[in-house]
């Protein structure tokens, strides 16, 4: 419990950082930090920031991700906090509306503890003169730099793996629906039909085209601004359709599912979370997966989300059989990946950064990254080739890589060799 009598402290900087379990996320999080994957309707970095009254000032992540992030997101990266700062974990969902009176109530300093985790952290002058983001990047010694400070729980829950946010995602769309907000903004054709009207929003711009359902019977669908949802197309709620995405003609899109902006998705979709600017467009089922973006998964591929022996299902983290405790995973995929044409997807499998896979039969459970596999060769993919294609690709959108994106993406084969050697 909060103790009352603690004195109330405003909080003043708001700090989100990643911690040690940032490598369970690879190969998702090679190209972004922890708080930028997506849950629910929102990458994590703006759900946090949205929970409290004080405005987000900084961003703490590894050393070599730092400037792609202080050049995506205009904000410090990587600074000493300020006195009275609240350092927030990347993999928090507080899921509360009472966030910042939890906070504000405990001490000062003091650590918000979920479980045996770190969930946020109140500084005073001598934490923030001592504290840096490779303490908290560091297993080992965060717990001696927080070991002194008092204790109280934590509300909500804590990512450590993607499945998490996979699973999660059904409860937080329908944590983030709010009735009061829901409207028809965009054109609903003749012949389209919303089922459970009330619970589906459509944003300016889009467009429901004729034949087209909308069934909200299960939960609410959120459609954002100049989505396209072709005729003949099924959404069934909880869903999130976010901007500029195009849903193709037959789609069937199942319950808990997040497609990010910029997506062009087909076929059957069930409780998956596709990130952004992905390309899905034509038939095959992806279930229970995270898909990153800039990949492409070609006509016919197939994951498989579940064992014949409906068994607890291993995922290779960095290429080490992980436990998940779930009976339904997927295919988690990195950014820039290409999946080629009837690919059969092992349950629980792991596609690399910038590989590409193109077989006739199922692939192995690993695929690193930068690998180029075939029925005839499995190699090494020339990473300089690699980011032609993908800077070929992001052209198709009108997106221009960023000289600080160049220089890291440059880095990123040593980097991977790294992580995923262990």
């Amino acid at each position: 419990m909060l103790d009352s009598a603690v004195p109330y402290t405003p909080m003043s900087d708001v700090i989100i950082f990643e911690d040690h379990a940032w490598r369970n996320f690879l190969p998702l999080t090679y190209w972004r930090p922890v708080f930028r994957l997506r849950c629910g309707r929102y990458p994590l970095m703006e759900r946090l920031s949205a929970e409290l009254p004080a405005e987000l000032t900084g961003l703490w992540v590894r050393d070599e991700i730092a400037a792609v992030t202080a050049s995506r997101h205009g904000l410090p990266v990587n600074q000493r906090a300020a006195p009275g700062a609240v350092l927030l974990n990347a993999r928090w969902l507080p899921m509360s509306g009472h966030v910042a009176q939890q906070i504000e109530a405990a001490p000062c300093p003091g650590v918000g503890m979920l479980g045996d985790e770190v969930a946020y952290i109140r500084c005073d002058d001598k934490l923030a003169a001592a504290l840096g983001a490779g303490d908290l990047l560091d297993a080992d010694r965060a717990p001696k730099a927080l070991d002194s400070l008092p204790r109280v729980p934590a509300k909500g829950l804590m990512v450590s793996f993607p499945w998490d946010l996979v699973s999660h995602n059904g409860d937080l769309l329908l944590y983030d629906w709010d009735p009061a907000a829901a409207k028809i903004e965009g054109a609903v054709q003749p012949g389209a039909h919303l089922i459970n009207e009330r619970s589906v929003h459509i944003g300016e711009g889009s467009v429901v085209k004729s034949g087209a359902v909308l069934d909200a019977d299960e939960g609410p669908i959120y459609i954002g601004e100049n989505v396209t949802i072709m005729p003949n197309a099924v959404v069934c709620g909880p869903t999130f359709i976010g901007d500029d995405t195009v849903i193709s003609a037959g789609a069937w899109i199942r319950t808990n599912v997040s497609i990010g902006p910029g997506c062009r998705i087909g076929g059957e979709v069930g409780a998956s979370i596709i990130h952004a600017l992905a390309n899905k467009q034509h038939h095959g089922f992806l279930g229970h997966s995270y898909v990153a973006e800039w990949v492409n998964i070609g006509a016919g591929t197939t994951t498989s989300n579940l064992k014949n022996t409906y068994g607890e299902i291993n995922v290779p983290v960095c290429g080490v059989p992980t436990d998940t405790g779930q009976t339904f995973v997927g295919s988690i995929m990195g950014d820039f990946a290409k999946i080629g044409i009837n690919q059969s997807l092992a349950t629980g499998s792991v596609i690399g950064f910038g590989s590409s896979l193109a077989t006739s039969s199922i692939n192995a459970p690993f695929v690193p990254s930068f690998r180029f596999v075939t029925d005839r060769k499995d190699e090494p993919y020339d990473p300089q080739r690699c980011l032609e294609v993908a800077q070929r690709a992001m052209a198709r959108r009108k997106i221009t890589m960023s000289p600080q994106e160049q220089e890291y993406f440059r880095k990123l084969p040593a980097l991977t060799e790294q992580h995923e050697s262990a």
